[in-house]
């Protein structure tokens, strides 16, 4: 692996690309395949895993360990070997990171990045889900149709980290998208909900997968 100081001198931003194009790289043919089964099962938002320890999940914030032996070093090398195309283990070894996305099924799917620590191999992967809150679950205010509804303008939601700002906004995208016949284009870094058209056509853009970065998108 590269030494932390050529990481920091040579690493451009990382490349995004899908994992398993060729399906020769399934994750299901290593244990990793069972931690991501494991993280849709437990409704977990984030599979944590690090060289030497065992998978953790958080569940409401929290990193919870899975009951299962801890991952070796020797063992997170396997399965990056198997789960990374060349060109992903080419970005690991020089730049110190891989970042990738995973369709695990029609309704689950995995936002990763593989990266160096001490010299050890880590992972974070976040859950990205097709199942949408309604506006009640989430309990927002009425007035919150009516904005998402508004036919022009501009609507800034900001909050803390965790705030709920992307599932406001999944929620707002999909009551638009249940009551208007019209094109819905979000450009999204990364994409955490994933829409199904309904009354509305929608094309979700991945910044580093569908399109370089976002004044190239807004073009």
């Amino acid at each position: 692996m590269s030494s932390p100081a050529a990481v920091k001198a040579e690493a451009p931003a990382v490349r995004h690309v899908a994992l398993d194009p060729d399906k020769k790289h399934d994750p299901h043919a290593t244990r990793f395949g069972k931690f991501l089964q494991t993280t849709i099962k437990l409704s977990a938002s984030d599979l944590i895993c690090k060289s030497g320890q065992q998978p953790k999940v958080r569940l409401r914030g929290n990193l919870k360990a899975l009951e299962t032996d801890a991952v070796s070093a020797e063992e997170f090398v396997s399965i990056a070997k198997h789960i990374l195309n060349e060109d992903q283990w080419a970005d690991l070894h020089k730049f110190g990171s891989a970042d990738f996305a995973y369709d695990f099924d029609a309704d689950n799917r995995f936002r990763v990045n593989l990266f160096q620590a001490r010299g050890k191999l880590s992972c974070a992967c976040r859950l990205i889900t097709s199942k949408i809150r309604k506006f009640e679950e989430l309990h927002l205010p009425p007035i919150m149709s009516e904005i998402a509804l508004q036919p022009q303008g501009m609507v800034l939601l900001s909050g803390v980290t965790g705030s709920g700002k992307t599932t406001t906004i999944a929620a707002m995208l999909d009551y638009v998208n249940a009551r208007k016949p019209v094109h819905i284009v979000t450009i999204e870094d990364p994409i955490e909900y994933q829409l199904t058209d309904k009354k509305a056509t929608i094309n979700q853009r991945e910044i580093g997968i569908d399109v370089s970065d976002f004044k190239t998108a807004l073009r």
